[in-house]
């Protein structure tokens, strides 16, 4: 169901009890998808945990539109990467953030390498804290990944 409302926003479907959403905003115009996530720590990873109906929603759309089967149900759900085993030269900090809430703003384009699939992701809160940790801010650009080609 999508339903528009005044301030150009459509609601896409529901995460977290919040709402994803579309933004059509100067600031984020070429990322114009908006979601809420939770933070999580699996073992040295840090990862922000998105709806599963995202992923869901890109890999139908592949299907439909190239015939190309993707698995996108990862073990560990729809989720950014913000952490990914690396060394943190401020560790004495890890798990601070376990169930923050994080806005993200993602792509409407799916890219491939023909292996994996996936939407970018812009996030200055994911970059923050990668630079809280002591790492590399990213730029703050990401990845959700979409699936992999069975």
């Amino acid at each position: 169901m999508i339903l528009d409302t005044t301030a150009g926003t459509c609601i896409l479907g529901s995460n977290f009890d919040k709402l994803i959403t579309m933004y059509r905003d100067s600031e984020h115009e070429d990322y114009p998808h908006c979601t809420v996530g939770k933070l999580w720590h699996h073992a040295d990873w840090l990862l922000l945990n998105v709806d599963d109906e995202i992923t869901r929603y890109y890999a139908s759309i592949i299907k439909q539109r190239f015939s190309i089967d993707l698995h996108w149900k990862s073990k560990w759900g729809a989720h950014v990467s913000v952490i990914r085993g690396e060394a943190l030269p401020n560790p004495e900090k890890w798990g601070r953030d376990e169930g923050r809430e994080i806005k993200i703003y993602y792509t409407h384009q799916v890219y491939t390498n023909a292996d994996h699939w996936w939407v970018n992701v812009i996030s200055e809160e994911l970059a923050d804290i990668r630079t809280s940790y002591g790492l590399p801010p990213e730029k703050k650009f990401f990845h959700l990944t979409v699936g992999r080609t069975l």
